[in-house]
């Protein structure tokens, strides 16, 4: 864990010295909990996309493992965008299982941007993984406080699987 925590340093002092046209990117297998935050509980083993854990989201869990950061924290000099992705299975469709990404504001309690990709639109039969992506751009101004989330979410309860997230910001 100790190499890994440098490694993770470096790179973000690498980052930190590139011109403001870097990428830095985030990707999880479910599998690995590091820089990913919330919905826990809803991690399964079951066939997976890759390895052997998977969230599952339900009537009980509508939202899914997921990822969180404070904007500031970003080792970017600016961003401007993000582009996200996961890989998602449904038992049913039409299906309401969304991939989001919203950018919110604790001190104004304010939602800057919020994008929802159906995977309906990707997905043609069930009990197969289809890959889910979008992109949700970042406002100029953002208050220090800006942070940004990424999760599957089934807001009518429609069970589905989520993994392999990758998150990558530009």
């Amino acid at each position: 864990m100790k190499y890994f925590n440098l490694l993770f340093v470096l790179a973000v002092i690498f980052l930190q010295s590139c011109s403001d046209d870097a990428k830095l990117t985030f990707s999880s297998n479910v599998d690995e909990k590091y820089g990913w935050t919330n919905g826990y509980n809803t991690l399964v083993v079951v066939p997976s996309h890759s390895g052997q854990v998977c969230s599952k989201i339900d009537s009980v869990n509508p939202y899914s493992f997921g990822f969180f950061y404070e904007v500031k924290q970003l080792p970017l000099k600016s961003i401007k965008k993000a582009k996200f992705s996961a890989w998602v299975k449904v038992d049913n469709l039409p299906t309401n299982v969304s991939l989001v990404a919203t950018i919110t504001s604790n001190q104004n309690k304010v939602n800057h941007q919020w994008v929802g990709i159906s995977s309906n639109d990707i997905l043609k039969k069930t009990n197969e993984w289809g890959k889910v992506s979008g992109e949700i751009g970042f406002p100029e101004n953002l208050p220090s406080d800006a942070q940004i989330w990424f999760y599957a979410w089934s807001p009518k309860g429609q069970i589905g699987y989520i993994d392999d997230y990758e998150i990558t910001f530009e």
